[in-house]
C-alpha cells in the first residue's frame, strides 16, 4: 500500500504471489507499501520512493529493476531478527530476541550498526547459521536510521504490521469463497475488498513526519546520484 506525505494511505496494487501462500485459494499479498506517492503530479519517478519488505526477495528484485537507485528499502526488522534467531536452541531464543531488538532500538545509524556488529560477533561463536541468516539484508533494516527518521516513524514502518493487518481484513472477504470459478475472480474480489477497506484505514503513528521522510529520501538519492556520477 502507499503512504502519502499528508496522511492518507491505501492499497497500491494487487498481484498474485504463491511463494509464501499457505492458502492457495487466497490472493495473499499486495504490492508493498510505498512512501513515494507524496504529491499530486509529483510522481515517484522524480522524487524517489521507500519500500518495506518482510524478506520477499522476488519483490525486492522487482523494485530494484524498476526503480533502481531511486528506491530505498526498509526490510522488516522483526522478520530479519526472527530469521536469525530461529536457528538457535529454543532456550536461547528469548534472550537473543531482546538483545537484537535492543541493538535495533539505538537512535542513530552508527550506534545501531556498531551494536549489531558486536552482537553478530558474539552470535557467530554460538551459531554460524544464525549469523548467515541475520546478515541477509541487514543494511536495509537500518534505512530509517540512516535517514534520521527512526525515532519518529520506526514504530509503524520498521515492521510490516500495517500490510499484514490489511491482508487480514481482505482475508475476511476472500476466505469465505469456497470455489473460484474464473482466473480473474480472485484479483477482482481482492481489489473490491481493498477499495471497501481503504476509507476505514487509520493514519500511521508519526504521520506528520512523512514530509520530513520525503525530504530525507530526496537528499539521500541526490547524494547517491552525485557519488555515482563523480566515480563515472
Amino acid at each position: 500500500m502507499f503512504l502519502e506525505g499528508s496522511r492518507h494511505k491505501g492499497p497500491l496494487s494487487v498481484l498474485r504471489d504463491t511463494l509464501q501462500c499457505r492458502r492457495p485459494r487466497r490472493t495473499r499479498r499486495c504490492a508493498p507499501w510505498s512512501c513515494g506517492r507524496w504529491s499530486s503530479g509529483g510522481g515517484t519517478s522524480r522524487t524517489g520512493s521507500s519500500w518495506a519488505f518482510d524478506g520477499a526477495n522476488g519483490l525486492r528484485k522487482a523494485v530494484a529493476t524498476v526503480w533502481g537507485a531511486k528506491a530505498l528499502v526498509q526490510r522488516g526488522q522483526w522478520h530479519t531478527r526472527e530469521h536469525g534467531v530461529r536457528s538457535l536452541p529454543t532456550r536461547q531464543q528469548v534472550t537473543w530476541r531482546r538483545t537484537l531488538q535492543a541493538a535495533y532500538a539505538r537512535p542513530t545509524s552508527p550506534d545501531a550498526q556498531a551494536a549489531l556488529l558486536r552482537r553478530r560477533t558474539e552470535l557467530g561463536l554460538r551459531n554460524a547459521s544464525a549469523v548467515g541468516r541475520l546478515d541477509e539484508g541487514v543494511e536495509e533494516t537500518l534505512t530509517l536510521h540512516r535517514l534520521g527518521r527512526f525515532q519518529a516513524l520506526g514504530v509503524s514502518l520498521k515492521p510490516t504490521t500495517c500490510l499484514e493487518s490489511l491482508m487480514a481484513q481482505v482475508g475476511q472477504v476472500t476466505d469465505t469463497v469456497a470455489r473460484w470459478r474464473t482466473s480473474d475472480q480472485q484479483p477482482r474480489w481482492a481489489a473490491s475488498a481493498l477499495l471497501a477497506i481503504e476509507p476505514r484505514m487509520r493514519r500511521i503513528k508519526g504521520y506528520r513526519h512523512l514530509l520530513l521522510l520525503r525530504a530525507a529520501l530526496q537528499r539521500e538519492i541526490a547524494s547517491s546520484t552525485q557519488q555515482r556520477e563523480s566515480v563515472a
